[in-house]
């Protein structure tokens, strides 16, 4: 009876185990199809230039994050919390030559220098103005704009090589009310009525953006 009882528990116990593959395999594959479904939301430059100037310049102003008026707090700087993806960067840098964001000094008077404000997902540095300083005790830093940014990330892509290859993707060219926005809220809560389709390059309907 002892060498059934054995042939028994192994059959159950490889099939038990078929199952388990089974089911690990089907989650995996229901995993894939909604990433699948899930379409690529593109900015295009302009939009991404106002997203930058509304949610990230003004949440990063140093008066706004003593005041508690940002979506950041002042620990969030002082202990270089992590807030965003570990592949995101952004640096100041209004030193390059000939560039349409370079300046020697800023309208405060205080002189260019290249800063880092996130560094792999990190807040490092605030915007702080003279008045910024005097509140926070924190050195000026020369204000910053749209064009004298650089985000950094783990690769470069061409953008129309990009949008060329996507296969469901939607390229935002618009997004009516931004400036409407409370950034310091940190909730993004806009619609952009309409988008291309990447591949038929039609305006289409895309998903809600928050």
């Amino acid at each position: 009876m002892r060498p059934k009882v054995t042939v028994y528990a192994g059959e159950a116990l490889i099939r038990r185990h078929k199952e388990h593959l089974e089911d690990m395999i089907r989650i995996q594959k229901k995993k894939t199809e909604i990433k699948e479904s899930i379409p690529h939301v593109i900015l295009s430059p302009p939009v991404a230039r106002r997203f930058i100037e509304k949610y990230l310049l003004e949440n990063l102003n140093a008066e706004k994050i003593f005041n508690r008026q940002s979506a950041f707090r002042l620990e969030d700087v002082t202990r270089q919390q992590p807030r965003f993806h570990e592949r995101f960067s952004l640096l100041h840098n209004p030193c390059r030559a000939m560039h349409t964001g370079s300046f020697p000094m800023d309208k405060q008077g205080i002189p260019a220098k290249i800063l880092p404000f996130i560094e792999k997902g990190r807040l490092i540095n605030a915007v702080v103005s003279l008045r910024g300083a005097k509140q926070s005790g924190w050195q000026p830093t020369a204000l910053a704009n749209p064009d004298s940014l650089i985000l950094q990330g783990d690769r470069e892509e061409n953008l129309y090589d990009f949008i060329r290859e996507a296969e469901n993707a939607f390229l935002v060219t618009s997004v009516p009310g931004l400036h409407t926005q409370d950034s310091g809220r940190g909730i993004i809560p806009l619609q952009y009525p309409t988008a291309l389709s990447s591949g038929t390059g039609k305006c289409a309907v895309p998903p809600k953006l928050y």
